[in-house]
């Protein structure tokens, strides 16, 4: 995936309502220039440079979490991250459908009218999100996360850290891939707690309870559909991120008492014997993702 600067970017059809039928869209939004502008400032992006990038992905590597640290400081030129109370956070995302030669435009299937976008548009608009994920560091970022109210979201996952701690967490690296109109439903009963970050809540850190294994749909760029089981830490980032498209953020799900600065949740052993300090306490069929010290 790449955006060339050569190329003007293909419009997208927008039927009337499509952006707009989420109540927290203001009136003065307009999807197309705001897409038309987010491709032409990243073809002059800069690549993320400095101290802020590498001192948050550190504290990725010492908690297992990595989405709670410096956004726009590490974004040189790329779209700034939107953080929590701007509206596309809680509008989330329509659904994608292509534009294809020959073909007109089909009735929605759903509540919300989805958004035709031409295959070279989405894919740029998937590089950029790419290069945000990079730079912030984070292991996902979904497309609300830079104002744009579109059912996409990227993930990827180098898995840096303590190895016992990543097979703890069924954490593995996961190579960069874009997801397209994702959802998922639990396989199995079990779910797993852990501190989570987001990108747009930079700086707090929450416990969020997690189903283990899912069953993950979604398509590709070119609008090709999947299906996989999915576990573990993977799981929970493919959560997370669709749940960005619903208007969720992971603070909203969080155990009651469990918010954190980011900065302060290392110097806990473990999310256990903070939850025991906080006075936090598992649900019922709840249980850690890393077990209690000892």
């Amino acid at each position: 995936m790449s955006v060339n600067p050569s190329a003007s970017v293909p419009a997208a059809k927008a039927p009337t309502g499509a952006v707009r039928s989420h109540p927290a869209v203001p009136d003065s939004y307009q999807f197309e220039q705001h897409l038309r502008d987010l491709l032409a400032a990243s073809l002059h992006a800069e690549q993320p440079t400095g101290s802020a990038a590498s001192a948050s992905q550190k504290g990725a590597e010492a908690t297992g979490v990595t989405g709670a640290g410096a956004t726009e400081a590490t974004i040189a030129g790329l779209p700034q991250i939107v953080q929590a109370g701007h509206w596309a956070l809680r509008a989330g995302g329509a659904p994608v459908e292509w534009v294809a030669e020959g073909e007109g435009a089909q009735e929605p299937t759903g509540s919300r009218a989805p958004i035709w976008l031409p295959r070279p548009t989405l894919e740029g608009v998937a590089e950029v999100m790419l290069r945000v994920m990079h730079a912030a560091p984070g292991v996902g970022v979904a497309a609300p996360q830079i104002g744009l109210p579109l059912r996409l979201a990227v993930i990827g996952d180098p898995a840096p850290g303590d190895p016992e701690l990543l097979r703890a967490l069924e954490r593995g690296e996961v190579t960069d891939y874009a997801v397209v109109n994702p959802r998922y439903e639990p396989e199995g009963d079990e779910v797993l707690v852990h501190w989570e970050g987001c990108l747009s809540v930079a700086g707090w850190m929450v416990l969020v309870p997690r189903y283990r294994t899912i069953r993950a749909h979604w398509q590709d760029l070119a609008g090709e559909s999947h299906s996989a089981k999915v576990r573990g830490w993977h799981a929970r980032i493919f959560q997370h991120e669709t749940d960005h498209l619903d208007g969720v953020l992971c603070h909203d799900l969080a155990l009651a008492r469990s918010l954190c600065q980011a900065g302060a949740v290392g110097g806990y052993a473990s999310p256990a014997d903070f939850a025991d300090a906080m006075g936090v306490r598992l649900a019922a069929g709840q249980r850690w993702a890393v077990p209690p010290a000892g």
